[in-house]
């Protein structure tokens, strides 16, 4: 379960990704000759020299035509989706005119994944798992056109066979972006509403925070239970799992998603995911708490540092 939250979670990072990719600093590399289609890549660094990364084996195939978000007509027989044609107040991706572009798009994708079968063997459109256990292909209609293909490598040679099928108009790296919890809370101005609240210390106190998520790891220092009480009618769910500062726990699993070893519990194991600990943390992390990363040492928060939690 854990970790197909985080695949379905991968979903919308890749669209916030194409969304914003001039945001980004990426820069076209030099199109291959005879290519229908610019690949981007990541900028060479100027900053200190960082250990390599493992070479990226998925991109992001954007396709020629226009995602219902924006089509404002052209294609012989279904008519325009885009608000700015239709002068809608909000996109209506149900409407029989959005169903029947979605339609076509998902038509053209099909014939991509066929051409894509014959000049890369080898190569596959990614997938995801949904909360059902069923395997569905990354591929968007909506906002973008286009579907994730993991190719066998990343070689100059594949690439160019890769912008070369028909009907390719862009291709893009897949790539993790790392940010770093530190920066965040002045950037959405915590500080003022700290202020507004009497102050950092109190900011969430007597308020429970409920996560759903990979679990919360109750003994990390960000949730250290000092000072805190058990509020009335707590701990709730598995007590094993439970302090003063995460008040109660409850594990979910599917029959088809059964948990890695050591993660049967309500919290993350040693082969669990940390995704939870670090939402929660950035909601609810006691103030001043010292954060020591490969030497790097940090004075962190949650927002709402004295709320107590639900995991």
């Amino acid at each position: 379960m854990r970790e197909n939250l985080l695949r379905i979670s991968a979903v919308w990072v890749i669209l916030a990704l194409i969304l914003s990719i001039c945001t980004f600093g990426l820069v076209l590399a030099d199109k291959p000759e005879g290519a229908k289609a610019p690949i981007y890549m990541l900028p060479s660094a100027d900053g200190p020299a960082q250990a390599a990364e493992p070479e990226v084996k998925r991109f992001i195939v954007q396709l020629e035509d226009a995602p219902l978000a924006t089509y404002t007509g052209g294609v012989k027989g279904y008519a325009p989706t885009a608000i700015q044609a239709t002068s809608a107040n909000r996109l209506d991706v149900n409407a029989p005119t959005s169903r029947a572009y979605i339609a076509y798009l998902e038509g053209k994708q099909e014939a991509f994944k066929a051409e894509l079968a014959k000049a890369l063997p080898n190569a596959s459109v990614s997938t995801y798992v949904d909360e059902r256990g069923v395997a569905h292909d990354l591929a968007y209609q909506v906002v973008f056109n286009g579907v994730v293909v993991t190719l066998p490598d990343a070689s100059p040679q594949v690439l160019r066979r890769l912008a070369k099928i028909n009907g390719v108009k862009q291709v893009y790296r897949d790539y993790e972006h790392k940010p770093d919890m530190y920066a965040s809370l002045p950037l959405i101005g915590a500080p003022t509403m700290w202020s507004q609240l009497c102050g950092q210390d109190v900011s969430g106190e007597g308020i429970i925070v409920a996560s759903i998520d990979t679990g919360v790891y109750a003994p990390n220092p960000f949730f250290d239970p000092t000072g805190y009480e058990y509020p009335s009618g707590y701990p709730v769910g598995d007590a094993r799992y439970t302090t003063k500062k995460v008040i109660g726990a409850r594990a979910y699993f599917r029959a088809w998603d059964p948990p890695t070893a050591g993660d049967e519990g309500a919290w993350p194991g040693p082969n669990g995911s940390s995704h939870g600990t670090h939402t929660m943390g950035t909601t609810a992390g006691n103030a001043d708490t010292v954060a020591n990363v490969a030497g790097l040492e940090e004075i962190i928060s949650g927002v709402a540092p004295k709320a107590q939690i639900l995991s």
